[in-house]
């Protein structure tokens, strides 16, 4: 099925017809047969809709250079027109991304949110990694510009 807006032109799926319902938002560059393996079992309990982003399997582009909120405002407008109401949301990678902004800066309401290898979420790093990072850095430079040290260690 296609849902088309001003922006974008998106082509999504729909498996199964239970209460609650699943969202899949997968990575980018990714398409809605990576995710078979999961809609099979997940059908039988749920309802589950997923997606082809914009220029991706089935999905068109209608203008380009889009920022991340043209597409959180597509896959926004899609949820409303599709009476998608407090979803699980299985994001993969750049589906978090946008997950992010819905739940955030659009305040949907979320269910549960599974997040797999997202690239929103950076880890808090510790003084001891940031130390090791620097020093990693700064010899790396030095090792790189005195070729004496290069000679000696590699003749």
């Amino acid at each position: 099925m296609y849902y088309k807006d001003s922006y974008n032109e998106i082509y999504y799926e729909k498996y199964g017809n239970k209460e609650n319902v699943i969202v899949i938002l997968p990575g980018w560059g990714f398409t809605r047969p990576t995710f078979y393996y999961l809609i099979e079992n997940l059908s039988l309990h749920n309802t589950i809709y997923i997606i082809d982003y914009p220029g991706f399997g089935k999905s068109k582009y209608k203008k380009e250079n889009q920022t991340i909120l043209d597409y959180a405002n597509t896959i926004k407008k899609w949820m409303e027109k599709e009476h998608i109401k407090n979803p699980t949301i299985i994001a993969h990678s750049f589906g978090g991304r946008i997950t992010t902004l819905l739940s955030g800066y659009y305040k949907i309401p979320i269910k549960q949110l599974i997040l797999m290898d997202i690239a929103s979420i950076r880890p808090k790093r510790t003084l001891y990694s940031r130390v090791k990072t620097y020093t990693y850095k700064i010899l790396k430079r030095m090792f790189k510009r005195n070729k004496k040290i290069q000679e000696k260690l590699f003749s």
